[in-house]
């Protein structure tokens, strides 16, 4: 009876091209307790953008370092992070029937992510806030799109290992939440700075309202070290991280670099990260940040506090050491895990609190405490268990009822919003047909051409270069840089598929490199047909313009 007591084993695993870590844990209702970690190099070419390619490299790998540590088989939890996973912040009516917010975020899903076939994707999503404006209340929503290939792999590895699967998340969700785990009544700036990226959150108690990532962490300052001063970057490592080396301890680094010249490092490696921060206070003028508090390996950068307190304008800067509810067990004839160990296992710490649960399923379903269709099944359970009580299963019928009539006459009201929209496309779509019959010999590739080119200088967000447009029979094909990165071509596509006269649009061979300021820019391909004008679509532009 006393071992049904003791919270299970669990084995938490990340796996980035370069590294696979690992803690052995428990969890204990809010509590984590770990007891072992280690890391291990990642087998090369067996990871492709966090989808595993080489599912028996990979399964080895693991389990020899399990072996070595002497950790036993315990029940799995991953933390991945891929560029094949999507995400989308949208705002969205307060509804009491968390189901019902699913339904309508399936029925949109097209909408948020506009990548063609959405059959290949599993989709989730997290509540971030409720907020009320104007007297209506909305939730803040944050909705992802998984490639099921991705989750595959990691089920076939979990195969592989021999261990069940207790979850899957999706690394920035593991990181959520584990910094809303240290937030609490201030708005606070979170820099979670790994070794190659930073990951920038605002929170606003345990809400987060802002969220993005910059390709710059500690190896970026590392780097520009021992560039510098003509080190090696072994030692520059040693000079600038503590605890990253086991012969650090004779460095100090007023040895090697004045108060000004670390500043000025700071300063560069710290400008896209202030670039983030100010772009948010431009839109959100009233919020004031009044802490900022940094995790993961940034806490162990020498001087990395006071320099950005004053970078930030003299922000109180606090590093996150010790994290909440998060405990270092004991092993018997193990050496002591210490905290600042602990900061290299963040996205597996994580993973182990409220996971996105990734499986291969295609609804969507609510990622916060476990809340989502197994709700309906608890709820079955309790009306089972209160049919002795009597009055309580009438409560709680009258209760489900009553969520239930709300859910319709909302929906209902989004019926009656789709008819009119419908009708008036109808009405709309006959007069165009009628239209185009008459002007269905009056158009030419050339004018189809000049339409094209008109219709790029109206849509085509200003941060998007042409190179080169190429034009044969209809097909167009273009070549183009973004200086807003991913995101301006993403947003490029998406204008371009609003465009009734254009199809078949594809992107390709995209490829990201950095600017003098160190901004990303994304240089990419673009294929698409434009049609002959007997459609109704130059019709519409037309009479729109």
């Amino acid at each position: 009876m006393i071992q049904n007591l003791v919270a299970a084993k669990n084995l938490s695993i990340y796996i980035t091209g370069d590294t696979i870590r690992i803690i052995e844990g428990r969890k204990t209702g809010g509590t984590i307790s770990v007891s072992k970690v280690i890391t291990t190099p990642t087998p090369s070419g067996s990871v492709d953008d966090g989808l595993i390619t080489d599912v028996t490299r990979i399964a080895q790998a693991i389990n020899s370092v399990l072996d070595k540590k002497d950790m036993a088989k315990a029940k799995l939890y991953f933390s991945v992070y891929s560029r094949k996973i999507a995400a989308k912040e949208i705002e969205m009516p307060y509804m009491k029937n968390l189901e019902a917010v699913g339904a309508m975020i399936n029925s949109n899903i097209d909408d948020y992510f506009p990548m063609g076939n959405m059959d290949d994707y599993i989709n989730r999503f997290t509540i971030l806030d409720t907020v009320e404006k104007e007297g209506r209340k909305s939730y803040q929503i944050v909705v992802y799109a998984i490639l099921k290939e991705l989750v595959e792999s990691y089920f076939e590895l979990a195969k592989a290992l021999k261990m069940p699967l207790e979850s899957i998340d999706y690394q920035v969700n593991s990181l959520y939440n584990l910094a809303k785990r240290e937030s609490r009544h201030s708005t606070s700036l979170f820099l979670q700075i790994d070794d190659d990226v930073t990951h920038i959150s605002i929170f606003r108690g345990t809400s987060q309202l802002f969220r993005r990532s910059v390709p710059y962490g500690a190896d970026s300052l590392v780097e520009a070290l021992a560039a510098s001063k003509g080190i090696d970057e072994k030692e520059a490592r040693a000079i600038l991280i503590k605890g990253k080396t086991n012969d650090d301890t004779g460095y100090q680094i007023d040895d090697y670099l004045t108060s000004d010249e670390y500043q000025d490092m700071m300063q560069d490696f710290a400008s896209s990260i202030t670039r983030v921060i100010n772009f948010f206070i431009s839109k959100n003028p009233d919020i004031v940040l009044e802490k900022a508090k940094i995790i993961g390996t940034g806490v162990r950068i020498v001087n990395i506090d006071k320099s950005l307190e004053h970078i930030l304008g003299g922000i109180p800067v606090t590093l996150i050491k010790h994290l909440h509810h998060v405990h270092i067990r004991k092993t018997k004839g193990e050496a002591k895990l210490t905290n600042e160990e602990l900061t290299d296992y963040l996205p597996n710490i994580g993973a182990l609190i409220h996971p996105l649960d990734l499986r291969l399923t295609e609804e969507v379903s609510f990622a916060k405490g476990g809340i989502g269709y197994g709700l309906i099944f608890f709820l079955l359970v309790l009306a089972i268990l209160g049919v002795g009580g009597g009055s309580g299963f009438v409560f709680w019928q009258n209760n489900t009822l009553e969520n239930e009539k709300d859910f319709l006459i909302r929906f209902n009201e989004s019926l009656q919003a789709a008819e009119d929209y419908h009708l008036y496309y109808l009405g709309a779509r006959d007069f165009i047909n009628t239209l185009s019959g008459y002007d269905a010999g009056t158009k030419n590739d050339s004018e189809a051409l000049l339409q094209l080119i008109e219709t790029l200088e109206d849509i085509m967000p200003s941060t998007v270069r042409l190179n080169d447009l190429a034009i044969e029979n209809g097909k167009v094909a273009i070549s183009a840089n973004s200086y807003s990165g991913k995101e301006g071509a993403a947003r490029f596509l998406m204008e371009l598929k609003k465009q009734d006269f254009i199809s078949n649009i594809f992107i390709s061979d995209i490829t990201d490199t950095l600017d003098r300021t160190y901004n990303i820019v994304s240089h990419f391909s673009m294929t698409l047909e434009i049609s002959l004008p007997a459609d109704t679509e130059i019709l519409e532009n037309e009479g729109g313009a």
